[in-house]
């Protein structure tokens, strides 16, 4: 995980967030909803907060 941070940190933020949204594209595809639920969660730093992350149906 340190890695992917390094990694990001080089990067200009606007090519880090394209790269980030297209790692996710690929990792939504083989997880399930409850994981997706969970990635989102993480995402946000408000494990807590279903409204939100109900509001967001992938």
């Amino acid at each position: 995980m340190d890695e992917i941070g390094s990694i990001l940190a080089r990067m200009e933020t606007g090519d880090a967030a394209q790269a980030l949204a297209r790692a996710a594209r690929e990792l939504f595809r083989v997880l399930g909803e409850e994981e997706r639920r969970h990635f989102i969660e993480q995402m946000l730093g408000e494990p807590g907060e279903d409204k939100i992350v109900g509001m967001v149906h992938l």
